[in-house]
C-alpha cells in the first residue's frame, strides 16, 4: 500500500485502489469496534463493496456479534454473497439461534431475517435451508420459510413430505405460506 508520497506519483489506478483498501482496512476495523450502530453500518458497507476479504471479514465478525442490530446487519450483509461459505455461515447461525431454549422475539427476529437472507441466496440458500429442516422447531419454521423465498420447484416434494411428517402446527403453517 503505497504512503502519500506513492500515491502522488501513483497512476489514477493505483491511487483508486490504495483508496479502496484504505476504506476496506477502515471497514474492516468498524466491525470490532464498541458501538453497536456502526458495527452494523460497517458490515452493510462491506457488504455494498463486496470481494473475498469483505466476505471475509464478514464471516468472522458473524459468529461472535451479540447484540441484535448489529446481527441484523451481519445477517442482511451475508445474504449479499451467495456462496457455499456465507450460506453454510447464515445456516449456522440459523440452527443456533432458532434452538427452542433460547427462542424469544428478538431470536424470532434474527430467524426470520436469516430466513430472508437463505431464501435470497439461489441454489446455495437452498442447500443450506434442506440442511436445516431436521434441526427441529422453530429451526424448521425459518427452514421452510427459507425455502418457500427461494422459488425453487424442486423443493416441493420435500415441502409436502415435512408438512406430512409434522404434527407442530407452526411448522405445517409455514409450509402453507412458502
Amino acid at each position: 500500500q503505497p504512503d502519500l508520497l506513492d500515491r502522488r506519483r501513483a497512476g489514477p489506478v493505483e491511487v483508486e485502489l490504495a483508496s479502496a483498501l484504505d476504506h476496506l482496512h477502515a471497514l474492516v476495523e468498524a466491525l470490532e469496534d464498541a458501538d453497536e450502530g456502526l458495527r452494523g453500518r460497517a458490515a452493510a458497507a462491506l457488504a455494498a463493496l463486496g470481494g473475498e476479504a469483505a466476505l471475509a471479514a464478514l464471516l468472522q465478525r458473524a459468529p461472535r456479534e451479540t447484540r441484535p442490530k448489529a446481527f441484523l446487519a451481519l445477517i442482511g450483509a451475508l445474504g449479499r454473497f451467495p456462496s457455499p461459505r456465507s450460506a453454510a455461515m447464515l445456516g449456522a447461525l440459523l440452527r443456533r439461534h432458532g434452538a427452542p431454549e433460547r427462542h424469544n422475539a428478538v431470536q424470532w427476529q434474527h430467524g426470520w431475517a436469516l430466513a430472508d437472507a437463505l431464501g435470497a441466496m439461489g441454489a446455495h440458500g437452498v442447500a443450506e435451508a434442506l440442511s436445516c429442516l431436521a434441526a427441529g422447531s422453530p429451526v424448521t419454521e425459518h427452514a421452510v420459510r427459507a425455502l418457500g423465498l427461494a422459488g425453487d420447484v424442486a423443493v416441493v416434494d420435500t415441502l409436502v413430505d415435512t408438512y406430512r411428517q409434522t404434527r407442530v402446527h407452526s411448522v405445517r403453517e409455514a409450509v402453507v405460506m412458502a
